[in-house]
């Protein structure tokens, strides 16, 4: 039987890996393949956008194969009925671009996680007062590290997740400036590589993120 984990949980277990992986892909659904390449190397926490081919699907297909293996998330869900779809697809955490509280009070009905994206106070307030634990800086790569840390100072209890232009040269600096994890998109999953099948530079590239998390405490 299918463990239960509400959002208490999934926020935890994201937070301890500090990193999700952001699997999007144009031309092909993300590959099962790719996700057991990430699980075998210990990855437990993992985002599907849902602007992939047959994103739900993957969703569906992903959870009857791995299970309780993977706590998995959808990703690019801008609406509600977008959350909904996805959390009856097995998702565990729904995350978001932008800033839609319905899509919020979904997941907070479900007791399912939900990071929308913020890139303002303002956004960020209403997050929070629609019942936002954790909230994606999107986009992170233009929002910068200063943001976080501007951000931080009066929303002290607020947990920010920075997404969007990420890398193992300045993962370390979003941390460094107050995020409790980071989503890493397509500097960490190249599409070419999944289609192939070539995981040893994904290794590699898994194996560097980890070492500059790690030197922030």
């Amino acid at each position: 039987m299918r463990e239960t984990r509400g959002m208490k949980t999934v926020e935890e277990a994201i937070i301890r890996q500090r990193f999700v992986p952001v699997l999007r892909q144009s031309r092909e659904p993300v590959s099962l393949d790719l996700i057991q390449a990430l699980v075998d190397e210990g990855v437990r926490c993992i985002e599907i956008a849902m602007t992939s081919p047959r994103a739900l699907t993957t969703l569906r297909w992903v959870r009857d194969r791995l299970g309780d293996r993977v706590i998995l998330g959808a990703g690019s869900a801008l609406n509600a009925e977008m959350a909904r779809l996805a959390i009856r697809a097995g998702s565990e955490f729904i995350a978001s671009p932008g800033l839609s509280e319905a899509m919020i009070d979904v997941c907070r009905r479900a007791d399912v996680l939900a990071t929308p994206g913020i890139m303002s106070p303002t956004e960020a307030m209403r997050a929070w007062h629609s019942g936002a634990r954790v909230v994606q800086v999107f986009p992170a790569s233009v929002l910068g590290p200063g943001f976080l840390s501007a951000i931080h100072g009066p929303l002290p209890w607020l947990r920010l997740m920075p997404t969007g232009g990420i890398t193992d040269e300045n993962a370390a600096d979003f941390l460094r400036a107050g995020a409790v994890a980071v989503g890493v998109g397509s500097w960490l999953t190249n599409e070419e590589e999944a289609l192939s099948r070539r995981w040893q530079p994904l290794r590699q590239r898994l194996a560097s993120l980890r070492r500059v998390l790690q030197q922030v405490t």
